[in-house]
């Protein structure tokens, strides 16, 4: 049996075809082989990203914890209510706030050799929690700038009552 030449035309481009499929499919799966290891790689930068901004607003918070209780024992003091329950439920609202605090903080990877470790499933959830942490923070955070806002606008009632009392009393010295 003898070929023709189209029919050796037709055997070389069945071969080519062959042969640039296979390298097709192979160039296909080192390309989705190589997105994969960079979609890891983003997620861990984006992760470690928001660990860290997670850790400095969770520093922040205890900070600003720290100086809403002093302006509120103030002013409470300043008004009068030191000892009442107004102080007892602030005192109540800090403890849980700290613990809310503790937990958020121990809820966050210590470090970053577990995530250079973990597969992007884990890593997708991962981030999504670490943003629920950072939500909770910068809820925290409003409330007690808030409370400092209060407290201000209690400082400015103080101030002004002291003003008027001194007013008054230098009319009654005048007199």
């Amino acid at each position: 049996m003898s070929l023709d030449p189209s029919d050796w035309i037709s055997l070389a481009t069945g071969i080519l075809g062959f042969v640039v499929g296979c390298a097709g499919a192979i160039l296909g799966w080192l390309g989705y082989s190589t997105s994969k290891k960079m979609k890891s790689t983003d997620l861990r930068i984006e992760l470690k990203s928001l660990i860290q901004n997670a850790r400095l607003e969770l520093g922040g918070l205890e900070e600003q914890i720290i100086e809403g209780n002093k302006s509120r024992i103030a002013v409470l003091a300043a008004i009068g209510k030191y000892n009442s329950g107004d102080r007892e439920v602030w005192e109540a609202k800090i403890a849980t706030d700290n613990e809310t605090v503790l937990g958020l903080k121990d809820s966050i990877p210590a470090s970053f050799d577990m995530i250079n470790r973990m597969p992007p499933e884990l890593l997708e959830n991962e981030i999504v929690h670490v943003r629920t942490v950072l939500a909770s923070v910068g809820a925290l955070r409003k409330s007690y700038s808030e409370a400092y806002a209060y407290d201000d606008t209690q400082r400015d009632h103080l101030r002004r009552a002291f003003e008027r009392k001194i007013e008054e009393g230098k009319r009654i010295m005048g007199q």
